[in-house]
């Protein structure tokens, strides 16, 4: 099980800024059979604010200033997968998914549905 919460940092490749938050739970398995079972869970909050930084008047470290509140865009996302590998390196994995977004590229009520599936096929070769 992995189980992550990220502020202001990074999740799936994108910045989350300085007032995003996101959270992740990952469930996994492997069967003995070598069959792998993963699920993850994914909820971001991103920020599309502007701030400023200035002198700070009595000597200290320079401030930072919200100068505008703009639209935040969230997305949640479920994914599901079943993989398989053979005993002589081959390995397939199907992957299903749904993520919702709401205000997308923090367009307010720009609101989407995406449904996501995926299939790969990979080998990794045995050296002796």
């Amino acid at each position: 099980m992995d189980f992550g919460s990220y502020g202001g940092q990074c999740l799936a490749r994108r910045e989350l800024g300085p007032d995003g938050h996101g959270i992740h739970v990952t469930l996994e398995d492997l069967f003995p059979s070598g069959t792998q079972w993963k699920n993850a869970v994914h909820y971001v909050n991103r920020d599309s604010n502007l701030y400023t930084a200035s002198l700070s008047s009595y000597g200290g470290p320079n401030e930072i200033i919200q100068v505008e509140d703009r639209q935040s865009e969230s997305r949640f996302r479920a994914m599901t997968s079943l993989g398989w590998i053979s005993q002589n390196g081959f390995g397939l994995r199907q992957e299903l998914g749904y993520e919702r977004i709401w205000n997308f590229d923090f367009a307010t009520g720009s609101n989407r549905n995406n449904f996501l599936a995926a299939v790969s096929l990979r080998w990794v070769p045995k050296f002796k």
